[in-house]
């Protein structure tokens, strides 16, 4: 079944204020509600404890550090869920890094992330960015905490603190994609991976049908190579652009960034572990839904 997907909005400094809740006959709830009030709608459900982190104010404080830095940086924010949660895409043209034995040049991108739902906490997403093709590769170190609970105040020396830990694990990235790199596999090995991650429910069906077509047939030259590296290149491809762009740029977001992180987690554990490469690459049952695509 298809998931569907609502539009997201670039205006993310809407004014949102905390409200208790109450029963129809004007009793307390017990609880408080994070509401829009321009749109009058509640985005989640809190307690009286629950500090209200302004969207306007994590945006500003992260463009305050970043300027501190001199780190120079372009930026897309976005909201989901009709204002619920919101991603500030951040991309550091200076900071880039080329992977051993590859020759790729991929460049540093954080999201910061807010949510006025509880759904996740401020914090930033850490990713590579493929000069090639701009597919967003995830860091197996991928989320940097602000070290703070949901408050209305932000600790500026926390937000330095966790942007200093991504740029130091972006640094050392490229050795952990040259892993993969340097695990050779072929066509058919490629397909079974991809057909076992279906089946321990890592990708559906439909995302395993669209990155083995990407994997037989590469895009790219620079992807031809049949290796660990360039399987989670068809991934990536297909969760970053296409028909799946608009997916992604919604409130799929967090799927595609599950489903990302997990590809890189299970494709690193294979490249290091013998066993769990064997068990990675068996030849799967065959499906009556499996697509047979000409290498």
């Amino acid at each position: 079944m298809a998931r569907t997907t609502r539009p997201t909005s670039s205006n993310y400094d809407f004014p949102v204020v905390m409200e208790e809740l109450k029963t129809s006959d004007g009793q307390s709830a017990g609880f408080w509600g994070t509401r829009r009030t321009d749109t009058g709608k509640v985005l989640g459900v809190t307690s009286d404890k629950y500090g209200l982190l302004l969207n306007s104010t994590l945006v500003d404080s992260i463009e305050s550090v970043l300027t501190d830095k001199g780190l120079d940086y372009t930026k897309d924010v976005r909201v989901a869920r009709d204002g619920a949660t919101m991603y500030a895409t951040y991309d550091l043209p200076g900071k880039n890094i080329v992977i051993p034995g590859v020759g790729d040049n991929v460049g540093m991108r954080l999201t910061g992330r807010n949510s006025y739902d509880r759904s996740c906490f401020a914090s930033f997403d850490l990713a590579a960015l493929r000069e090639v093709c701009t597919n967003g590769m995830k860091a197996l170190r991928s989320t940097f905490s602000f070290n703070q609970k949901h408050s209305s105040k932000l600790d500026l020396s926390g937000v330095s603190r966790a942007i200093d830990s991504a740029v130091t694990a972006f640094e050392t990235l490229g050795e952990d994609y040259a892993l993969l790199a340097d695990t050779e596999i072929d066509n058919t090995i490629g397909d079974y991976i991809l057909k076992n991650l279906r089946d321990s429910k890592v990708l559906s069906n439909s995302l395993r049908e669209e990155i083995t077509k990407i994997w037989f047939n590469p895009t790219y030259k620079e992807d031809e190579a049949r290796n660990l590296y360039n399987l989670y290149n068809a991934t990536t491809q297909h969760l970053s652009s296409g028909k799946n762009r608009a997916a992604v740029q919604n409130d799929r977001y967090e799927y595609a960034n599950k489903v990302n992180e997990t590809v890189l987690r299970k494709l690193t554990k294979a490249a290091k572990d013998k066993t769990f490469f064997a068990k990675l690459t068996r030849k799967p049952v065959q499906k009556s839904d499996d697509v047979l695509v000409a290498s």
